[in-house]
């Protein structure tokens, strides 16, 4: 790669991420309804037609906010050091899922579930993540990425935190923050840790 295109994917990485920001700010101040593409473009400073080269569509650009928030998951769960045991591994990233949701990412959340077309494309997002998330795990496991046991984690951590999401939200938020979090530990109990980090040994 050319400096020239180094420096050229790096603004449009800029940019998508500043659309995913702005969209996702104005989806909690104003609601999903209430800003339009070009309001979003404009926001950003960039054409209608610039737009289109980075989403399809508005609900599309919302909704890629949980997709960067699994790839910065992801990141962590690769990051983290080789010996460190899959309980707590898996404590760590529950943090991190539910670390802001006393505050805008229940609203947002509270948003996506309320809309139809938010929630259809949030079932689109949700196979995207499932995909990252199986890649990410089968790194950590040092299994191929798509062995089953990798996809069936994803899968099952993905339902698992939209399962307990929607109920709490559902609801009435209750215990706030260390409710939600309680509430997800337990569905993680499902898991054998153990059974995970022999895998994890296995030549």
């Amino acid at each position: 790669m050319t400096a020239g295109s180094g420096l050229r994917e790096r603004k449009k990485d800029d940019t998508r991420r500043a659309l995913v920001d702005t969209a996702y700010r104005l989806t909690l101040d104003r609601g999903y309804d209430g800003f339009t593409v070009a309001d979003l473009a404009e926001a950003v400073g960039i054409s209608r037609r610039t737009f289109s080269n980075y989403f399809s569509s508005r609900a599309e650009c919302v909704l890629s906010w949980n997709l960067m928030q699994a790839e910065f998951a992801v990141g962590e769960l690769l990051a983290a050091e080789p010996d460190e045991p899959i309980p707590a591994l898996i404590r760590r990233l529950l943090q991190l899922v539910t670390a802001d949701m006393d505050g805008r990412a229940a609203d947002f959340a509270a948003v996506v579930g309320a809309h139809p077309e938010l929630r259809a494309e949030a079932a689109v997002v949700d196979q995207k993540m499932a995909t990252i998330l199986a890649a990410g795990i089968a790194g950590r496991l040092g299994i191929d990425a798509d062995d089953v046991v990798a996809e069936s984690l994803s899968l099952f951590a993905l339902t698992a935190c939209r399962v307990v999401t929607d109920r709490w939200l559902a609801d009435g938020r209750p215990g706030g923050t260390p409710g939600f979090t309680a509430s997800l530990e337990r569905v993680f109990l499902i898991l054998d840790p153990v059974a995970l980090d022999a895998l994890r040994h296995r030549p």
